[in-house]
């Protein structure tokens, strides 16, 4: 019976275990994870009006056309939806060309390193929309996606790379991500990302609202849980890290535990903390520091009136600063 990883991906994970004490987010969505995830998406769903989904969606939804009149002519375009969850960030996008009857040609491009992710993501964009859908399952954090982009261009589509609700945020090495999409990219492809603005006044409140969302807590435990790791074995905490800007939560061992990831035997020690996600918000300032530093120019950055949620809209620059 196969594992839940590759064997690529346990080495992947022992590293950063035994490296530096971390879980990448990104192996919350495998096998229960990915029911997990469901829960949460219902779970924003029912939360009219609150929320960072309804905050992005709605100022995607305000921002469409202004967002889209880049390509000038839409003609064929290729949404590339990097980290697609259920594909539900696109559903503007796909509302907005069905509604003005723009785009000659629509064409659907999930990636994920989840195998469920992008099976529900098909599945849903198929049944709510007449597009094309090709899935790539791969981890944009390992390389460039360029063969996608390359290929996407050769067959006419203008490719628009979305990476959105606040993904950035949570990545364990921002620069690296960027730096593979700008690495995928030509002058005639935009890249557009979500992110989460910095607000000191509300850090005491996002922090309660990580502690309330047991759901979110079950999600990143989700690794853990797979090698035997019990929630009851430590506890969960999480605090603002005040140099970074971001969210942390961290599990924190209450008693030695050895297990096995594949034929590597990890042990974790009493008092060990093991990151299992992190949130990075960002201020204007930030925003334009990492783009321009990856090799971006910044062609529209958009908020909302709350001031809580930006949308980054770029391409590629020649130089890096």
């Amino acid at each position: 019976m196969p594992g839940l990883y590759s064997q690529k991906e346990e080495y992947e994970l022992i590293t950063a275990l035994k490296g530096r004490g971390e879980v990448p987010l990104k192996f919350a969505y495998f096998g229960k994870g990915a029911e997990r995830w469901a829960k949460i998406e219902a779970s924003s769903q029912d939360q009219k009006k609150k929320g960072l989904e309804f905050y992005e969606r709605r100022l995607f939804s305000v921002k469409m056309e202004q967002i889209l009149n880049t390509f000038g002519d839409l003609g064929k375009l290729n949404l590339i939806d990097i980290g697609c969850g259920f594909g539900s960030d696109v559903y503007p996008v796909l509302d907005y060309l069905k509604k003005t009857k723009k785009g000659k040609e629509v064409s659907y491009t999930p990636i994920d390193i989840s195998e469920q992710m992008l099976k529900l993501a098909g599945r849903n964009i198929e049944k709510g929309y007449n597009v094309r859908v090709v899935p790539n399952r791969l981890d944009f954090e390992s390389g460039n996606i360029s063969e996608i982009t390359s290929k996407s261009r050769r067959d006419g589509y203008s490719n628009l790379l979305m990476f959105m609700g606040n993904t950035l945020g949570n990545q364990s090495d921002m620069t690296r991500v960027l730096s593979n999409f700008r690495d995928s990219m030509t002058s005639e492809d935009y890249l557009i990302v979500g992110t989460e603005l910095l607000a000191r006044h509300k850090i005491s409140t996002i922090i309660k609202e990580y502690y309330n969302r047991r759901i979110v807590y079950d999600l990143v435990f989700t690794p853990l849980e797979y090698y035997g790791v019990r929630q009851g074995d430590g506890k969960y905490m999480v605090r603002f890290n005040d140099n970074l800007n971001q969210v942390e939560a961290y599990f924190i061992l209450n008693k030695d535990i050895r297990f096995n990831i594949g034929k590597d035997d990890v042990t974790l020690y009493k008092g060990e903390e093991i990151l299992l996600f992190k949130s990075t918000k960002f201020s204007d300032w930030g925003i334009a520091k990492i783009f321009s530093s990856t090799g971006y120019r910044i062609e529209s950055l958009m908020s909302n009136p709350e001031n809580n949620y930006a949308l980054v809209l770029c391409q590629p620059s020649r130089f890096r600063f």
